[in-house]
């Protein structure tokens, strides 16, 4: 099985919206941030 991803929305008071992804390796692990040069 690969991993799961999860992905977080955030809008703030400024209209700004943050999105960050993770990934839950093997479905059961503690979730990870990805950032941006990784390549998961």
């Amino acid at each position: 099985m690969g991993n799961d991803h999860v992905f977080v929305c955030q809008r703030l008071s400024d209209d700004t919206i943050l999105l960050q992804r993770f990934i839950n390796p093997d479905g059961h692990a503690a979730t990870t941030i990805v950032t941006a040069g990784s390549n998961l």
